[in-house]
């Protein structure tokens, strides 16, 4: 496949680490589009490091013309991703956000529950929707709740040794 032949060139020698993979594809599509990807590159013998770029998967524009993210869908696709890697026997390496540590209104939902009637605020990027530093805390503890949940055991042991 053109990714087995991407990893092949970007990676000839088999180097663990050199090449990282950056999935965007939105909440409603990995687990249809990722495991395909996970095999193809498993049968390519090239390691690679699977990282998830929720955000820019899970771009929406608002009847009022605002382009925002959904936390509830940023959240869905970390958890669809991490399951798919785990049902392939992949490795789950990282996340990639979008996020500062300012208090914008940029993106929908969270602990705040931010509105889309309420984005225009504190709507302050030129380019894409960034997480608040709310949403950015409440990213960080969902993804460690799905790491404990599925995990935990498995470094409680790893721990013990």
């Amino acid at each position: 496949t053109e990714l087995q032949e991407l990893v092949k060139v970007l990676n000839p020698n088999k180097e663990k680490g050199r090449l990282t993979l950056i999935t965007r594809l939105g909440a409603s599509k990995v687990k249809e589009a990722l495991p395909p990807l996970i095999r193809a590159v498993k049968e390519s013998g090239i390691p690679v490091v699977w990282v998830s770029d929720p955000c820019h998967g899970n771009t929406e524009n608002t009847a009022q013309g605002f382009k925002t993210r959904n936390f509830t869908n940023i959240v869905q696709e970390v958890l669809n991703t991490m399951t798919v890697h785990e049902q392939n026997g992949s490795v789950f390496g990282g996340v990639h956000l979008e996020l500062t540590g300012d208090d914008v209104t940029e993106c929908i939902g969270g602990s705040s529950e931010l509105a889309a009637s309420e984005l225009h605020k504190k709507y302050e990027t030129s380019c894409d929707p960034r997480l608040n530093y709310t949403q950015s805390l409440d990213i960080a503890f969902n993804i460690s709740k799905i790491l404990k949940a599925n995990h935990g055991e498995k470094i409680k042991n790893q721990n013990r040794v």
